[in-house]
This record gives structure tokens, sequence and C-alpha cells, in this order.
């Protein structure tokens, strides 16, 4: 009996990672760089999280409106002071 509970604790840890990483990917695309969504849900977090963890979270996506050639918030108050 016991050796059925540990391979079902093991296929489902065994699973879960794999399945943690789908999510992550599906969420990225879902809730694109400028969606309300997006917003919300790290206003939410802002909320929730220890300041700290929040801002690593927040500077991770920092890089991605680089990379796709959006400007960030200071720059794009930059270059509306400069108009």
């Amino acid at each position: 009996m016991f050796g059925r509970a540990a391979e079902l604790s093991y296929y489902f840890l065994l699973a879960l990672f794999p399945f943690l990483i789908f999510l992550t990917s599906t969420i990225g695309l879902v809730l694109g760089s400028g969606t309300g969504t997006r917003h919300a849900l790290f206003d939410y977090l802002g909320r929730i999280m220890p300041p700290s963890a929040f801002q690593l979270l927040d500077k991770q996506g920092e890089p991605d409106a680089k990379e796709k050639g959006e400007k960030a918030p200071q720059e794009k108050e930059g270059a509306a002071q400069a108009a």
C-alpha cells in the first residue's frame, strides 16, 4: 500500500515542474506586456508580495520592453517633454 503512495507522489512531483513551466509560458503569451490584465495582475502582486520580491519581479519585465522596441516609462516622459 505504501509503495503505491510513494509512486503516486513521485509521479506527481515529476509532472508538477513541467506543468509549471508550461503555465508560466502560457501566461506570458496570453498576458502580453500591453494588456490591462497584466497591469491588474502586477498591481495585485504588488499588494500581496514583499516589496523586495516584487521589485525583483517587476525588474524582470523591463528588458522585455526594450527588446520589443517599446520605450520604457522614463523614456516616454523624456520624449514628451522634449516635444
